[in-house]
């Protein structure tokens, strides 16, 4: 089909050789996918954690500054 349009076989098989190199494929948007979702699941572990370890900070000094003023 390149051929075809006119393109000699050197520069058709650069174009082939480039093509594969940079385009995608559909196993690799998988994988991508797949990474995404398991980083997606460890940002929302460490916001839970880091919400629970702030309340509880939050309460600490609530509770100091309650005992301070009594």
């Amino acid at each position: 089909m390149v051929r075809e349009a006119g393109v000699d076989d050197k520069q058709a098989d650069a174009l082939d050789a480039g093509l594969r190199d940079s385009v995608a494929t559909k196993a690799d948007l998988e994988r991508l996918d797949s990474k995404m979702e398991t980083l997606s699941a460890t940002l929302e572990v460490d916001i839970l954690r880091w919400l629970v370890v702030t309340q509880l900070a939050l309460a600490g000094f609530l509770l100091t500054a309650i005992n301070f003023i009594k």
